[in-house]
């Protein structure tokens, strides 16, 4: 299983300086929503991640392979009964509550952002998957990163907050994926979690409390 560390090591390797969190939001969404993307074709949106002069072909073999296990790392938890599929965000042992949230919310902000240019105005989306879509972008409109720096790492309120908000967000891309790809069995949002959203959806910000 690949780590947020294995693909920090890959970012600074091409000195690219945005978060592992968004590179893994950028193809899983792409996947999520795209008919049959390739591994191919997720090497060559991650070679113009690492840098927009960045040519495929010139990828070391451990870059391109690295790419292609993201790919199939995805494609996989997104595809198996299992319902094992898992944002990419820093370890709990490494790195600090602050952290971690702050990587969700580009994780999040990523997300839309590709959402917006994978044309799905025409797409009929269910009830439950845009309330879960409308609550992300709520979310993201509600983030301050400085009060995210000034959280108290110590509370078991933040704590459980972000452990609620990512796993709300898991289950809203599996269920992208799932209506998007109607060959695949249709996964639904149980009505608790569709109807109790993170209780104060970015861990650490007062201005939902």
């Amino acid at each position: 299983m690949l780590t947020f560390d294995n693909f920090a090591d890959l970012l600074l390797r091409h000195r690219c300086f945005q978060s592992p969190s968004a590179l893994h939001a950028m193809l899983t969404t792409y996947i999520a929503c795209l008919p049959q993307l390739t591994p191919a074709q997720s090497v060559r949106m991650g070679a113009h991640f690492l840098s927009e002069d960045e040519n495929p072909a010139q990828l070391a073999p451990v870059d391109v392979q690295t790419l292609e296990s993201l790919h199939q790392q995805i494609d996989e938890t997104l595809t198996g009964n299992e319902l094992n599929f898992e944002l990419l965000l820093p370890d709990e042992v490494t790195y600090s509550l602050p952290e971690r949230v702050k990587a969700l919310v580009v994780w999040l902000q990523v997300f839309e952002r590709t959402l917006k240019t994978c044309d799905l105005a025409n797409k009929k989306l269910s009830a439950e998957l845009s309330e879960g879509l409308d609550t992300l972008r709520m979310v993201l409109a509600h983030a301050d990163m400085k009060e995210i720096d000034a959280m108290d790492p110590e509370d078991e309120d933040n704590e459980k907050d972000y452990f609620a908000l990512s796993d709300y967000a898991r289950m809203v891309v599996m269920m992208l994926y799932t209506e998007l790809h109607p060959q695949r069995p249709h996964l639904v949002m149980d009505e608790e979690t569709a109807s109790t959203p993170p209780s104060n959806y970015v861990p650490g910000s007062t201005s939902l409390h």
